[in-house]
């Protein structure tokens, strides 16, 4: 017979690393993770599974991984009981917030927040109840547009318009490459480039809108080598022709206002003004737009290429509009919204945005700009920030020059790191406290329930428990709000757990119930699509969509009057970015994995760029911009547009051995860094990341 530690059991989860949440199969003996594998008994997200998901258990077991509390004790670290933690921790806050307020305190919501159910909500609760305005985000880095364009236009922070794909006839996919990252951001569409590529052999038109040659543009219909930060133009200037040439249709719902003001926008602009901005010939413009406004159903996305071009929340708009004046919104084949289990209305919120202190830069969903926060640490003057406590990131690589960011965190008075292990952004932390990993934990995310591409919901369960002292992030929250008698739930601060919060928002929405979900371990399909139900999420005052928001008009016509910037001498190339399918962000790649397929970030350059700098495939080259200097090696290519660079982001981050003597372990260079934190578009403060001037020489 078979002991215990021989026993082999299969649990079913989901992963929980990007918004495919793709379920999957976690093979455990003696406690211990073996295997992972898709769990295709799962009805909805499996089909994107890859190797992030499968190579999950070697961050559950990284040989630097975070097992007990942390206190830093002259320049080492020591490890202390959570009850030393919460009690330190509380006392150094409360001191803080009594002489200088609530607003030099600081929180900072890391990507992996996000995929938390019970993170997000006690962390976001405890902020609240802390007082302070200086919550900051990773979604600033590439979400923010979104969030303002659906604050102008629908009255909400977030409503996520999820594309219908198989039935679409025509894809305007622009600053994506699903061949890589799957279709999902802020919406999920399992399995989305695959089942797109199926349309397209059925007759479908898919057109990438990219500066580079991309996995997605050598499979699209049409490439469309847009200029780096000139997405808008290309997408006004498709508006221009629509409406001049009477191609607008609009159905009965959503109801919409703005139309006189688009129309005089769309006519007064001149279109070979746009053509040459965007460096897209006007006939390829025309026939685009055409081609979009009379195919049968048809769709305008735009992902995160758009959102680091420095006018990230006018392309994102233009899209928007491209939709909704081409009757593309909320109907079949186009973008819809899902209703979701819970009401959007518990999830995204309405209140109007506060400036920042230093900056006067709007906070977006609540949250500031990270290319805000080392400014807000080292100015001076009421509402300096004194305390940061990072939960789940990593800002010195995620944001824009961390060099600077660093060197400001250094000078906090109380920085506290709750992670899995300790990287760049932990190296002056005055606490490391260990998070449980996604596999060691249940989890719901309600917060999803509307991005879902059919109705769909599922409950994950803890494969394996945390090792040593790590604990669910909740928990810290939960009791340090205790300790600095905050109420956080009221009454319920100390008793209420994720599963009761959970069980209350799925049994309250009507949907379905909490049995159902806690009695499908592969997750359960609880409906049909439903289309034309985007108005009962539409916040404005008058319940419309508003297609014409007065600071996107007063913005577009600025640029408009500013002539297109030109690259200088100094700075003959600009920067762009790239995803790749091994990697997430700046935690995933360090693992073996990751490592096997990629030990490094390499800067792409065009052959016509490289011939006269004497650069070759192989070579150490220094990538140079205003702020930062890096060394990397070249891969000469035709994947750039001339006069563009790529460098993949994400990498070059320490991570440390804070329970041993090994020296910190790095891998590629920060290319964050050489983005000044200066450079936002100033209607969401997102960095300007895809468009930085950079030059390149050989070392």
């Amino acid at each position: 017979m078979a002991t215990e530690s021989e026993t082999t059991i299969v649990r079913s989860t989901f992963c929980r690393i990007c918004e495919s949440r793709c379920g999957i199969d976690v093979q455990v003996q003696g406690g211990r993770i073996t295997r992972i594998g898709p769990d295709k008994a799962n009805p909805y997200s499996w089909q994107d599974f890859c190797s992030k998901g499968r190579s999950a258990a070697e961050v559950v077991y990284h040989p630097r991984r975070l097992k007990w509390p942390m206190r830093r004790v002259d320049g080492g670290y020591r490890r202390a009981s959570w009850a030393e933690a919460t009690e330190d921790i509380a006392r150094r806050l409360n001191a803080i917030r009594d002489r200088f307020g609530p607003d030099s305190i600081a929180a900072y919501l890391g990507n992996p927040v996000g995929f938390n159910g019970a993170n997000v909500a006690w962390f976001a609760s405890f902020v609240r109840a802390l007082g302070t305005n200086n919550m900051f985000s990773v979604s600033s880095v590439d979400q923010n547009n979104l969030e303002r364009v659906c604050y102008e236009m629908y009255g909400r922070w977030l409503i996520p318009l999820v594309p219908d794909v198989d039935e679409c006839d025509y894809f305007l996919l622009v600053g994506m490459n699903p061949a890589v990252s799957t279709f999902g951001w802020i919406h999920n569409v399992p399995n989305g480039w695959r089942r797109v590529l199926t349309r397209q052999a059925d007759g479908a038109t898919v057109v990438i809108v990219d500066p580079n040659r991309t996995q997605s543009a050598e499979q699209a219909s049409r490439h469309i080598s847009v200029w780096p930060g000139q997405d808008w133009a290309l997408l006004l200037a498709m508006l221009a022709v629509i409406v001049r040439n009477r191609l607008a249709r609009f159905p009965d719902q959503p109801a919409v206002t703005g139309l006189g003001e688009l129309d005089r926008l769309a006519r007064e602009v001149d279109l070979t003004d746009l053509a040459m901005r965007c460096r897209v010939p006007a006939d390829v413009i025309e026939s685009t737009a055409r081609g979009f406004a009379s195919a049968r159903t048809a769709m305008c996305v735009a992902h995160t290429g758009v959102a680091h071009n420095g006018e990230g929340v006018l392309a994102e708009w233009l899209s928007h509009v491209l939709n909704a004046i081409t009757g593309r919104l909320d109907t079949v084949g186009g973008r819809r919204f899902e209703p979701g289990y819970t009401s959007i209305k518990d999830s995204f919120g309405t209140s109007p945005p506060k400036p920042s202190r230093v900056r006067s830069l709007p906070a977006v969903a609540g949250a500031r700009s990270l290319a805000e926060l080392a400014d807000e640490i080292l100015t001076p003057g009421d509402g300096q920030i004194k305390a940061l406590i990072c939960n789940s990131g990593n800002p010195v690589i995620s944001g824009p020059h961390g060099n600077r960011l660093e060197g400001a965190l250094a000078q906090l008075d109380l920085l506290v790191a709750i992670d899995l292990v300790q990287r760049e952004s932990h190296a002056h932390a005055d606490w490391l406290l260990p998070a449980a990993h996604f596999l060691e934990r249940d989890d719901f995310l309600p917060i999803y329930s509307s991005f879902e591409d059919q109705p769909f919901a599922q409950l994950a369960q803890a494969v394996v428990q945390p090792p040593d002292d790590a604990r669910e992030e909740w928990m810290f929250f939960r009791d340090l709000a205790l300790a600095l008698e905050l109420p956080m739930f009221g009454p319920a601060t100390a008793s209420m757990t994720p599963r009761a919060m959970w069980k209350k928002l799925v049994d309250d929405g009507g949907k379905l119930s909490w049995s159902d979900v806690e009695g499908s371990p592969h997750g359960v399909v609880y409906g049909d699509k439903e289309y034309g139900r985007l108005a009962e999420a539409v916040a404005t005052s008058d319940g419309a969509v508003h297609l014409a928001p007065e600071p996107f008009l007063q913005r577009v016509r600025a640029v408009l009057d500013a002539a297109p910037a030109s690259p200088s001498p100094d700075w003959p190339l600009l920067l762009s970015n790239q995803r790749w399918k091994s990697a997430m962000n700046s935690w995933l790649n360090d693992t073996p994995t990751a490592l096997k397929r990629q030990s490094a970030n390499t800067v792409y350059l065009n052959t016509d760029d490289a011939a006269p700098l004497g650069i070759s495939s192989g070579d150490v080259v220094r990538v140079s911009s205003r702020t930062a200097t890096l060394e990397c090696t070249a891969e000469v290519s035709s994947a750039p547009r001339q006069g563009v660079v790529i460098l993949g982001h994400g990498w070059g981050s320490r991570v440390f051995d804070p329970h041993g003597a090994e020296p910190p372990a790095a891998y590629g260079v920060n290319r964050n860094a050489l983005v000044a934190d200066a450079d936002v578009d100033p209607l969401s403060g997102t960095p300007a990341f895809g468009i930085v001037e950079v030059r390149v020489a050989k070392v």
